[in-house]
């Protein structure tokens, strides 16, 4: 059972998504603390009740607000019969949660481009042993796998998808993909089974 939030805690979440909608609309630099004052219906002054400055609610809108942490929890449920299925039902729950995000993808390039990635590592700190227990659980399913480290595997998987939606979020309003997107399937082939018919000599096993 859910507990109801506070006063000060429902303020939050609106002086947060405020914020959110503004930082992915007009950049970070291009938000002041009045306008989001003004979109969260709130006083000015009320916002420092809440956070300190407006580097605290990007930190705070980037760490927290966005599906990264549900798509962990889906993704916790994934039937693991084989390896291959796993992987396969992974990557098309991955992409039913972020298609149509995205202000997701925009506020990762406010990070990237505003920020040069500096919350980035606090993300992955708190994301990626949870990645690497779902993996655990994926690759332990029927398989033969290649001798790989779990984390090159992980890393492998996920720069796959997330490189898909980043394509797809840029690529959306132009014409320069002939063709459009690839099939996630065939992505997701790619990453199972490779593209040489036959590994080269000295190769990775």
């Amino acid at each position: 059972m859910e507990t109801a939030l506070t006063k000060g805690e429902k303020s939050s979440q609106v002086i947060l998504q405020a914020a959110f909608n503004l930082f992915v609309e007009q950049g970070y630099h291009g938000t002041s603390m009045r306008q989001i004052a003004q979109r969260a219906d709130i006083a000015l002054g009320g916002i420092y009740n809440h956070f300190s400055s407006k580097e605290d609610i990007f930190t705070e809108v980037f760490l927290n607000f966005h599906p990264v942490h549900e798509l962990i929890v889906e993704l916790e449920d994934v039937e693991r019969e084989s390896v291959a299925e796993a992987v396969r039902l992974t990557g098309h729950a991955i992409q039913q949660k972020l298609v149509g995000q995205g202000d997701f993808i925009k506020l990762i390039f406010v990070e990237i481009v505003e920020f040069r990635a500096k919350h980035f590592p606090v993300l992955f700190k708190s994301l990626f042993p949870k990645a690497i227990a779902i993996a655990q659980g994926v690759f332990s399913a029927r398989g033969k796998l290649r001798p790989y480290e779990l984390p090159v595997m992980v890393f492998g998987f996920f720069g796959i998808m997330f490189g898909y939606f980043f394509v797809r979020a840029i690529s959306r309003e132009s014409d320069f993909l002939d063709g459009g997107l690839p099939d996630l399937d065939k992505l997701i082939d790619i990453f199972l089974y490779g593209i040489l018919d036959e590994k080269p000599e000295g190769g990775t096993s």
